[in-house]
């Protein structure tokens, strides 16, 4: 296997309006010691001026993930954010209580809520572009 050069960490966003979905990315993450940046927004408007670096988000980090909450975003809400998300080079998740290995609207990939760190795993090792580097930490 060959590794890219410069590997970077990537950068995750979560788009919910559940404070129990933000806990449940964030739980999963540090229960797998996952430190990649991880930022939070409330909706779609937000989502989209974040991933796009307007407004109050011009100084946001670059998002290679996007985990998004579809209750209670509109169809043409969600289809939006794919869209800027598709140019921006981001791959969204859905994470929601739809069934295990069905895709989400969409047709995005899922995470079965609870979201948890087997989960998590295998995404993001079927995800193109992304892989995993184990490091010794102090």
């Amino acid at each position: 296997m060959t590794v890219p050069s410069a590997p970077r960490p990537a950068g995750f966003l979560v788009i919910a309006k559940d404070p129990l979905v933000v806990r449940e990315v964030n739980d999963a993450c540090r229960l797998g010691r996952i430190q990649n940046r991880l930022a939070t927004v409330w909706d779609a408007r937000e989502a989209a001026d974040y991933l796009q670096r307007r407004g109050k988000h011009t100084d946001a980090m670059r998002v290679d993930l996007a985990w998004l909450d579809p209750d209670p975003l509109a169809a043409e809400e969600i289809a939006g954010l794919r869209k800027i998300a598709d140019e921006k080079g981001t791959r969204i998740v859905v994470c929601d209580r739809g069934p295990a290995g069905a895709p989400g609207p969409e047709g995005l990939p899922r995470l079965t809520r609870p979201v948890d760190l087997p989960q998590v795993l295998r995404l993001l090792t079927s995800l193109e572009g992304f892989g995993l580097i184990l490091v010794k930490v102090p």
